[in-house]
């Protein structure tokens, strides 16, 4: 356990072991600890007086001898803190949006596109529309049996992250067999689902469209890739052609 923890907070193997024996003996000269480590004494006096840099050991000198000692679990609990502190802080200014983007120079009116390919890179498309902060997702998808698709999984994943979110889920989807487990499963789900005839409008493909974000996702097997568009203007007009064709659908159903 000791040597996990000490690995994770960045020693190595040598430094390790000698991390290791001080512990073990409270309190020793380098020889003694350069000995039970199997190192030479030089070589232990440069590593441990380098850990004592480092917080890891501590130095005492009694009549003239300098001895060393581990660091408490206490002390490298204060330690970790100290390492971890400026990153908690880091991660806190990554959540100023407003203020990074002056550093990429990022406008609002500026158009982000990106290309992917293959099953690994559309899981990233997938998830800049859960990234996006607006709270629903329109979508013309094709939905066919996943029991043995390669993105199950992230499929399942994508789901919990989006209900976790309380994003809505608005779904176009082909008027076909394999829809019907994804319509059953639409409360459930919080997607309110439309189920349109091919003939009436032909859904081959994955577009999705979350705040200012358009993903747009081939679902042909022998290739499948994605492409996404971050611009308000272009996300607001394909936003508005979808609720039109959902409006124009659902009252199809209804007449």
């Amino acid at each position: 356990m000791l040597p996990q923890i000490l690995k994770n907070l960045g020693l190595d193997e040598r430094e390790i072991r000698i991390f290791l024996q001080a512990a073990h003996q409270k309190l020793a000269p380098v020889s003694q600890i350069a000995k039970k480590a199997g190192l030479k004494r030089t070589t232990c006096y440069q590593i441990i007086e380098n850990l004592v840099k480092r917080k890891f050991i501590k130095r005492y000198i009694q009549h003239g001898i300098k001895y060393y000692a581990a660091a408490t679990p206490e002390e490298l609990q204060q330690l970790l803190s100290k390492m971890v502190a400026p990153f908690d802080e880091a991660r806190g200014l990554l959540t100023d949006t407003a203020e990074l983007k002056k550093f990429y120079n990022i406008g609002r009116n500026d158009t982000q596109i990106a290309f992917y390919e293959g099953y690994e890179e559309i899981k990233l498309a997938y998830d800049k529309i859960l990234d996006q902060g607006d709270g629903e997702i329109y979508s013309l998808l094709r939905k066919e049996d996943s029991s043995a698709h390669p993105l199950k999984k992230y499929w399942e994943k994508y789901l919990r992250r989006r209900l976790e979110q309380g994003k809505k889920s608005y779904s176009m989807v082909p008027a076909e067999p394999q829809s019907k487990t994804y319509l059953k499963d639409s409360t459930r789900e919080n997607r309110r689902t439309l189920s349109i005839r091919s003939q009436d409008l032909p859904i081959t493909g994955d577009l999705k469209v979350c705040g200012d974000l358009i993903a747009l996702i081939s679902q042909n097997e022998g290739r499948i890739f994605g492409l996404t568009i971050e611009n308000p203007e272009t996300a607001a007009m394909f936003k508005g052609m979808l609720k039109i064709l959902w409006k124009h659908f659902s009252k199809a159903k209804k007449s």
